[in-house]
């Protein structure tokens, strides 16, 4: 029975000393993704980030590739989960300019921005981790088409969702996010774009007021009058 404990303890202290092994390699290899972009990065550069051999890295990661995945995962891991109010119970207006919030706050996140220098300073990036990292963003996408879909009488709503989170990326990809007044601004501006550019969904209440009133119910107000 000491045997067998003494084992598991030891495959435990193993196991921690593993991952904790990864989690360096992973922070090595995101600083020189950054730093040197997917292109120019090589295994040998990333095993001296984390103070290792070659032997180590290629015990955890199959290649520069799968190395990459990997810190892919660990960036969207980091960024924070969106807090979005519920689509049912707050306006429009108010809902719109949450979630713009929201998308700055993510995507002024320190992962998102080491990912973005990826992808300035790479030509061969495998495509598939650059969707799955704008993937990261699905969750607005998601809220937003709630919002649209609640709100509005709009077709699409996930057009107009989608159209909603590049519009708001574009004040951090154009240098707006650091200055506080323009960025403001142009959050202001998107919103009334997207609320005055949209039809508003026809409730029970505009479709009553909306619809014409009856010849005969006419006659009995105007009798009602007389």
């Amino acid at each position: 029975m000491s045997i067998r404990l003494s084992e598991t303890g030891g495959n435990d202290r193993w196991n921690r000393m593993r991952e904790r092994r990864r989690l360096e390699l992973l922070k090595g290899a995101a600083s020189v993704f950054a730093e040197h972009g997917y292109d120019h990065a090589n295994i040998r550069i990333l095993a001296e980030a984390a103070n290792v051999n070659k032997a180590t890295v290629y015990a955890h990661f199959h290649n520069k590739c799968d190395l990459f995945k990997a810190v892919v995962d660990h960036w969207v891991e980091l960024c924070p989960e969106p807090k979005l109010s519920c689509p049912q119970t707050t306006a429009l207006h108010s809902l719109l300019h949450e979630t713009a919030r929201s998308i700055i706050h993510q995507a002024e996140h320190p992962a998102s921005q080491a990912f973005g220098q990826v992808i300035q300073r790479s030509t061969q990036l495998p495509p598939d981790y650059v969707q799955a990292w704008h993937g990261q963003y699905s969750r607005h996408v998601a809220h937003l088409c709630q919002v649209f879909g609640h709100h509005t009488a709009v077709r699409d709503p996930l057009m107009y969702a989608s159209q909603f989170v590049q519009v708001i990326l574009g004040c951090v990809q154009g240098g707006l996010a650091s200055a506080t007044a323009c960025r403001k601004s142009y959050v202001a501006s998107s919103v009334e774009l997207f609320v005055k550019g949209t039809p508003p969904r026809l409730t029970a209440r505009m479709a009553a007021a909306d619809a014409p009133v009856p010849a005969e119910a006419g006659c009995a107000c105007r009798s009602e009058r007389q």
